[in-house]
């Protein structure tokens, strides 16, 4: 007799070329999920018909719909490659929309400002670029671009000074929401200890971050798939499993309105699928991006300071933004743009106080691995 062990699970996710189109996984794509994740797994929904039978029992349920459906629980944390998407990149692509790649270069611009610099490096707008600044790097979104190469790019916010004439873009992923992507899918396969889940047209709809000063950074992946079909398949593969060192909430280097706070934890969550059906579809026929993004952030510093959140009380904007990391392929940056305010609530912690300061998210969500 041998007993089931959740330590003998593995999981693979790959980018699929097309829906209906499932994806071939092989043991580079295996996902490092943490032990309290759960999985993927089949759903439906089963219809009362409401029938009278002339007796005692209700009359037999019939299926509406199948699907899979479920949370997997990861570290946030780089390749350790930059430029290189982590394992669990078709998740946030899915979620997101796009993933933007950038290999390194250099800025080329004497007369570069703190808010526009050239570059014959071909960037996104939209996504994140992490630039050499005096004797570091400093990470910004880029807002416009012109030219035809050298190309002439601003950020969304200014840089603390000028970047020098050679200065170095470093490599990375950016994922992020241009508004104009279609539906992406993915295929996420599970091995889970003798019984196989594969769940194809797969889709993250759902992101939970939560960073605080004593825990590795973790995000919960809510996963929906069109397909989700079981068998008694054990893994032929041979998992290539990322040993990239974890990414701790100390020393993160977080930010309110470009002021340095001291956090005590920040944590966002983003949502933007639907399951739909109709008349003419066979239980879940596609999922596609819902009309907007539900975006929510929750800030907890020590009330050390009230200054940088005197404005929030007028409705101001602002941006938070989170790096951890310095080793190049596992640097983390999140940018969480236009925050508003919707009141803050005060606490304490071992007899010391804490603001808990609940935000919405007008401007997007940017995550990016340098």
């Amino acid at each position: 007799m041998s007993i089931f062990r959740k330590s003998n699970t593995t999981v693979y996710a790959k980018m699929q070329a097309a829906k209906d189109a499932a994806a071939v996984v092989d043991g580079a794509n295996a996902i490092d999920v943490l032990q309290d994740s759960a999985f993927v797994q089949p759903k439906g929904n089963l219809i009362d018909r409401g029938l009278i039978r002339g007796g005692r029992w209700p009359s037999k349920k019939v299926v509406g719909g199948r699907w899979g459906e479920g949370p997997l629980n990861l570290e946030i944390r780089g390749s350790g490659t930059a430029g290189t998407a982590p394992e669990f990149g078709p998740l946030l692509q899915t979620l997101l929309g796009t993933a933007t790649t950038n290999s390194a270069g250099t800025v080329a611009d004497v007369a570069a400002t703190t808010t526009e610099f050239d570059s014959a490096l071909d960037l996104t707008v939209g996504q994140l670029v992490r630039v050499e600044i005096g004797s570091g790097y400093e990470v910004r979104r880029i807002a416009t671009k012109d030219g035809v190469g050298p190309f002439t790019y601003t950020v969304h916010r200014a840089f603390s000074q000028s970047p020098a004439d050679g200065a170095v873009i470093a490599a990375g992923v950016t994922y992020h929401h241009l508004g104009t992507e279609t539906e992406s899918y993915m295929t996420l396969e599970q091995y889970l200890d003798g019984l196989k889940l594969l769940c194809t047209d797969a889709v993250c709809e759902k992101l939970d971050v939560a960073t605080t000063e004593k825990e590795v950074i973790k995000g919960t992946f809510a996963i929906r798939a069109i397909g989700c079909a079981e068998s008694n398949d054990s893994d032929s593969l041979t998992p290539a499993y990322d040993d990239t060192d974890p990414l701790i909430g100390t020393d993160c280097n977080l930010l309110l309105d470009g002021t340095a706070l001291n956090m005590k934890s920040m944590e966002f969550s983003l949502g933007t699928r639907r399951e739909r059906g109709g008349v003419n579809s066979t239980g879940i026929s596609e999922l596609p991006f819902s009309s907007k993004f539900e975006a929510t952030c929750k800030l907890t510093p020590w009330v050390e300071d009230k200054t940088p959140f005197t404005n929030f009380f007028a409705g101001a904007l602002a941006d938070v933004e989170m790096t951890k990391g310095a080793t190049a392929g596992n640097i983390l940056h999140i940018l969480i743009e236009d925050v508003q305010r919707e009141g803050p609530s005060i606490g304490d912690d071992d007899g010391d106080f804490t603001w808990e300061d609940s935000l919405t998210v007008t401007g997007g969500i940017c995550i990016g691995f340098f």
